[in-house]
Parts: structure tokens; C-alpha cells; sequence
């Protein structure tokens, strides 16, 4: 869906499939398609699909539901502060979330190596959502070479997270 907006950058187009390609390996590389890391997930958690009474949370916006990898569902919330910050994955909020998720339910070092591939991928989803967007709705003035400027460099930010990280991923 992202090809036709970046017929004029098409090498940027080009490194969006093959680094895609990569990731993809990777994640079905580490072989977690068993329970608990692969099951229901909301799919799209983030800050702006929770509201809190008190401390207690509700979730909503469940369009992205359905089976999937829990680490994908955590990602997601790492995905979207990174938008606002990039070093946010280094910061002691988001080690608190780690923390607070493993006191509850252990990731498997996979699953925590996984969150910076499924992070890219997330938005390369993102720019694709929007596509479709953009083909249903005859198009917008927003979708252009600063969106692609900016979003790219948030996909590439994620793939050199994950293919600099320490660990080699092993089959569980």
C-alpha cells in the first residue's frame, strides 16, 4: 500500500521491504507461537486507549484484537512514547513498565529482544494504515515527504535497535 506514495523515493521504498523482510525472519526465528507468548492481545495499547479512574485502568479501542504475540502488545506502548521521545526505551519509565509487567508475568529474554523488531514492524504497519487511509479517503495534504521523513526514521531507529542489541536470540 506504501509503494504508490513513494514512487519518488523509491529507494527509501526499498529498504522499507527488505529490512521488513529481515525482521520478519528474525521474529519467526525465535519460535514463539506457543502459549504464553503467543494468544489474545489487545494489539494497540497505548496512553490514548486507556483512561484511569482512580488507579483503576479501562481499556478500550479493541479494532486490533486477536491473536498475536504478547511482546507485540507490549511493543506497541514502547512504539508510541518513542514517537514523542526516541530515547524513551532508555529511560527509567520504561524500565518500570518491564519491571512492573515481569512481577506479574516473566518475558522471555526473546520476547524482550522482539519488542525493538515488532516496533519497526508497528510502524511500518502505521504507514501502511495510513495508505489505505489515503486510497479510501482520495488522499491528504499530511501524507507526504515530511511524514515519510519522519516515520522512516522512526522504522529505522526501531531496526538498528534490534539488530544492535547484544543477544542473539535463541529458539525457545
Amino acid at each position: 500500500m506504501i509503494k504508490p506514495y513513494l514512487i519518488h523515493r523509491y529507494t527509501d521504498y526499498e529498504i522499507l521491504s527488505n529490512r521488513a523482510k529481515e525482521l520478519s525472519r528474525s521474529i519467526d526465528n525465535m519460535k514463539m507461537m506457543q502459549p504464553p507468548f503467543y494468544g489474545f492481545c489487545h494489539g494497540d495499547i497505548h496512553v490514548k486507549n486507556v483512561c484511569f479512574k482512580g488507579n483503576k485502568p479501562t481499556i478500550f479501542d479493541f479494532d486490533c484484537m486477536g491473536y498475536g504475540w504478547r511482546a507485540y502488545d507490549i511493543c506497541v506502548f514502547a512504539w508510541y512514547e518513542t514517537l514523542k521521545d526516541e530515547k524513551y526505551i532508555e529511560g527509567d519509565y520504561w524500565k518500570a513498565y518491564i519491571e512492573g509487567y515481569n512481577s506479574v508475568r516473566q518475558l522471555h529474554e526473546n520476547e524482550i529482544i522482539s519488542i525493538n523488531a515488532f516496533s519497526a514492524l508497528r510502524e511500518l504497519w502505521l504507514m501502511g494504515h495510513h495508505a489505505d487511509l489515503m486510497n479510501r479517503n482520495e488522499g491528504c495534504g499530511w501524507y507526504n515527504d515530511d511524514y515519510f521523513d519522519f516515520h522512516i526514521g522512526i522504522f529505522k531507529l526501531w531496526y538498528k535497535r534490534f539488530f544492535s542489541t547484544s543477544c542473539i536470540p535463541i529458539n525457545i
